[in-house]
């Protein structure tokens, strides 16, 4: 006789589990975050870090001053590490390798909990958040992978702000291949973002404009026009230069 746990029960059991994929989620984002980095500059810094799509104050904080306050970090690094060795940039390197081992057994728990349960919104935090670990640590390729898998599941999962976050993946999509001089593939990435974000922005504006009680969302509207400006920027960086120019039809991504 096979047992078949009652439909209450096992909805107990899947609320656990999509609790605990988001805690580990949570706990793996909080150990990146506090990784030194000693980059002078953040390639995703126009656009949201996955901080942002959680209700967390702290992580948001980490993820905001990672950049910077890189010597404060590095500071902090020192003192918990000093114990393992006399050298201190031999503490940080330690120090951080085992901050991103945490990280990822945090979200080989997670993926473990959602492992039947593919077409979530847990589940691209999930892979969002390898793929900005990958890109921290500088490997592009590896990041560009996780926001690839991420899309798909993006677009199976039902939700408020799924349409702005999938700008925000195709962008970060579009910077890996930019690092790795992938320029076609980044100009398209680039251009699917930029359809969004401009979908988006006439959205809001529309919005205003029919409510005259409610308060524009100017800060958001910001927000949306400085990321289309610094992505038409690099669209154009991007275009392949010719020996014979020709006149083409615009894209109406850039319009």
């Amino acid at each position: 006789m096979v047992f078949r746990p009652l439909k209450k029960e096992q909805d107990d059991h899947d609320s656990y589990e999509l609790r605990k994929a988001d805690e580990s989620c949570k706990k793996a984002l909080g150990f990146q975050y506090r990784v030194p980095i000693r980059e002078k500059v953040d390639p995703i810094a126009f656009l949201p870090k996955e901080a942002d799509y959680h209700e967390d104050d702290e992580l948001k904080s980490l993820a905001a001053n990672q950049y910077n306050e890189p010597g404060k970090f590095l500071a902090l690094v020192k003192g918990a590490c000093r114990h393992l060795c006399r050298c201190a940039s031999s503490d940080a390197e330690d120090y951080k390798r085992k901050l991103y081992n945490k990280a990822d057994y945090e979200l080989e728990l997670a993926s473990r909990f959602m492992r039947d349960k593919p077409d979530s919104i847990k589940q691209v935090n999930i892979l969002c958040a390898k793929g900005e670990a990958y890109l921290m640590q500088g490997s592009y390729s590896g990041a560009r992978n996780q926001y690839i898998d991420a899309l798909p599941v993006l677009e199976n999962s039902a939700g408020e702000g799924n349409q702005r976050r999938a700008a925000d993946i195709n962008a970060k999509i579009g910077i890996c291949y930019e690092a790795q001089n992938e320029r076609q593939l980044a100009r398209r990435s680039y251009a699917k973002a930029l359809r969004i974000y401009k979908a988006l922005l006439r959205q809001l504006s529309d919005e205003a404009e029919s409510s005259a009680t409610t308060v524009p969302k100017e800060s958001e509207k910001d927000k949306l026009n400085k990321i289309i400006g610094i992505l038409r920027d690099k669209y154009g960086q991007l275009r392949e230069p010719r020996q014979n120019p020709e006149p083409s039809a615009p894209n109406p991504a850039l319009q």
